[in-house]
């Protein structure tokens, strides 16, 4: 005969199966955050490139490139924006 499961085994593993379910809503929510955080990047990225275009002057180009430039670390990246590659410093 099967020994009864006391009320701690019970409880033991509604706390297993809440810990599963608190990770797999952490991991939805980061993917979640992680969509939204692309679609920003998407919607500021497709702006600015339309007021570069827009611009009948350097000015906002002139602003905007040592941000691109400081915040642009990626080789593909920093090519496909025209920006030289990065040096490495001397350590």
């Amino acid at each position: 005969m099967a020994k009864p499961t006391t009320k701690i085994e019970a409880l033991e593993r509604k706390k297993d199966e809440l810990a599963k379910q608190i990770a797999a809503a952490k991991k939805q929510e980061r993917a979640k955050a992680a969509e939204l955080h692309k679609r920003r990047c998407e919607i500021v990225g497709a702006a600015v490139l339309k007021a570069l275009d827009d611009a009948d002057d350097r000015g906002l180009e002139d602003t905007l490139a040592p941000l691109f430039d400081r915040h642009t670390t990626k080789a593909r990246d920093r090519k496909m924006l025209g920006l030289p590659p990065l040096s490495k410093a001397p350590k």
